[in-house]
């Protein structure tokens, strides 16, 4: 008598308990948007809060917090990061600067105003930390210092942060935008 139920890979056996189509040596995600709601999306605000809800908050061993989007999130988000990483490989600070643009769309009514009032790490050590998390980031310090000629080390950094954080709101937004665009 053959064994009745699934004695497969554990790790296919969990993505297509949660609609996630795989094939040898790859994993496909089929849940989108639209699969979970049967409306479209009413705003842009409403669609970046929703997208915000699949962020949740772990910490490593050493106790260090980052964060990371839950297996359940559909392909448009899923889309919308790898746009927002620009080339760069998954990232801590992108994610933050992802997570943040959600939850700033998704509370003011005007997404013009939310370029305004973003703002770079006050603290030395979490810019200079934030510029060698990743080597691709002397670029936007070598723009910021092009463009801006600041005063001191301090302002290049935070201008440069600034930086990276105007390219990653513009590009949650666009990616919002063109989410809304499919489904009016």
């Amino acid at each position: 008598m053959k064994n009745k139920g699934w004695y497969g890979n554990r790790m296919q056996h969990g993505l297509a308990s949660r609609g996630i189509k795989t094939k040898t040596g790859e994993y496909v995600r089929e849940k989108t948007y639209k699969d979970e709601f049967e409306y479209k999306p009413e705003s842009l605000q409403k669609l970046a809060g929703f997208y915000e809800k699949f962020f949740t908050k772990k910490k490593r061993d050493n106790g260090e917090e980052f964060w990371l989007v839950t297996d359940d999130a559909p392909e448009e988000l899923t889309e919308l990061i790898r746009e927002a990483h620009d080339d760069m490989f998954p990232d801590d600070y992108k994610y933050e600067f992802i997570r943040d643009a959600l939850s700033d769309y998704s509370n003011f009514e005007e997404p013009d105003e939310i370029m305004e009032v973003i703002e770079a790490d006050p603290y030395t050590a979490g810019l200079t930390h934030w510029l060698a998390s990743n080597i691709n980031r002397v670029y936007y310090l070598t723009e910021a210092i092009e463009e801006f000629e600041p005063k001191d080390g301090f302002q290049a950094l935070s201008l440069a942060q600034y930086r990276e954080k105007s390219d990653v709101y513009q590009s949650v937004r666009n990616s919002l935008e063109k989410t809304m665009e499919e489904y009016q």
